[in-house]
């Protein structure tokens, strides 16, 4: 289940059991709800983002660090991770008539070229 809408009316809203929790619980952040349906039950469950943070740094971390890490990246770290993506093969998807969509090599070829990325 997401808790923001992504489509449709109300596109970028909050649904109402994110805002009650958030605003009734001044000491969570963040937390996310899911449904899982399988041939005879379901599952539905909320949790908090301590989970993922635990097995991502050990610990739980407060705003503060998280904002403290993005005040640390710098222009080298964002121009080495751009250099990074951009030097990975492409990825490329096509969906509906695809007759008129140019072929993978074809696109590929274009980037090469231009040396914006290499092949390993």
């Amino acid at each position: 289940m997401w808790l923001i809408s992504v489509g449709g009316p109300g596109k970028g809203m909050h649904s109402r059991l994110y805002l009650r929790v958030l605003n009734e619980y001044q000491q969570i952040q963040s937390f996310s709800a899911f449904n899982s349906i399988f041939n005879n039950t379901g599952l539905f469950g909320i949790y908090e983002n301590i989970g993922m943070q635990i097995l991502t740094y050990g610990e739980r971390k407060s705003v503060q660090s998280f904002l403290k890490m993005v005040d640390e990246v710098t222009l080298c770290d964002i121009t080495d991770m751009a250099e990074k993506i951009i030097s990975s093969p492409l990825t490329m998807a096509s969906y509906g008539d695809v007759i008129n969509v140019p072929s993978y090599e074809s696109v590929s070829s274009k980037f090469r070229s231009k040396g914006v990325y290499h092949e390993f």
